[in-house]
């Protein structure tokens, strides 16, 4: 017990120092980023860690607002052994203060998890009930499986960015099919019922296509949302004329000779880039 409290303690503390040190580089930079005071007002660490072979600190920030989460909007710092910054990248959402949509959730977490399943032509075979609910800002609730997931279902509020560009209170509900196949996230206008977005986790390939080298290659993320996954999947050079532009355009110093021109090469997010949404690929 002593020694969980002692990590508790000291995990207690890093986190701490980690919201600390993303304060202090907000206070600096904020207008750089086009942020507000009330744009960086509720911060929140999602994680922190360094790691032991190059010494290098990541720590990762979670916009809110009133306690609640804003959707993707995160902040992740990186910093090198001295504490010097090496590499920022944001996603956080600018002018909340124009862009909030004003009032509270008068649909429930069970009327959320009823929306999503209809909008996804799932079939309940019970009434779906809440399990558990804690008194928080996100409203954080578990619903029960209601015949349509494998798991007990997880529901929270969130704020979405619509495409109007504002930011709307939703439901964010998560239903794993009884099959495997998908495991959904859906996001469900917490005022009006309405499905705002819907994301599948589960990425596969049906094979269907040609996988021929060189060719285009595209991952499928489910019934939903496949313009996206077409976009973000579709990085492979059509020809062998449009390797040797990539390379010489993207790649200065690399020959654009026929040794290259084969299928074992990839455009990546290079490190300390973690996530598309922070940043571009490279060869």
């Amino acid at each position: 017990v002593f020694g969980c409290l002692l990590f508790s303690l000291k995990a207690s503390a890093q986190t701490e120092k980690a919201l600390r040190k993303a304060n202090d580089y907000l206070a600096q930079n904020k207008a750089k980023l086009g942020l507000s005071d009330l744009d960086v007002a509720d911060l929140l660490v999602s994680s922190a860690y360094t790691d032991d072979h190059n010494g290098l600190t990541h720590v990762y920030v979670q916009q809110r607002h009133n306690g609640i989460e804003i959707k993707n909007a995160i902040l992740g710092l990186h910093y090198k052994g001295d504490g010097d910054v090496l590499h920022v990248a944001s996603n956080l959402e600018k002018k909340l203060a124009t862009r909030l949509r004003k009032g509270n959730a008068s649909l429930s977490p069970v009327q959320a998890v009823q929306a999503a399943a209809q909008s996804l032509s799932l079939q309940a075979k019970s009434a779906p009930t809440v399990l558990s609910s804690q008194k928080n800002a996100a409203q954080e609730t578990l619903v029960s499986k209601a015949g349509i997931s494998q798991n007990d279902i997880p529901a929270k509020l969130v704020y979405v960015v619509t495409e109007d560009g504002s930011l709307r209170l939703a439901w964010q509900v998560q239903i794993y099919s009884l099959n495997a196949q998908n495991y959904w996230v859906v996001e469900v206008d917490a005022q009006s019922g309405k499905v705002l977005a819907t994301q599948d986790l589960v990425i596969k390939c049906t094979f269907n296509h040609e996988h021929s080298a060189g060719s285009c290659s595209k991952l499928e993320m489910g019934k939903i949302g496949m313009e996206k996954a077409d976009n973000a999947f579709d990085f492979f050079p059509q020809s062998e004329e449009n390797i040797s532009s990539v390379f010489s355009k993207n790649a200065p110093g690399i020959a654009s000779d026929e040794s290259l021109m084969v299928g074992n090469f990839y455009r990546v997010y290079e490190a300390p880039i973690e996530a598309p949404s922070f940043g571009s690929r490279t060869f």
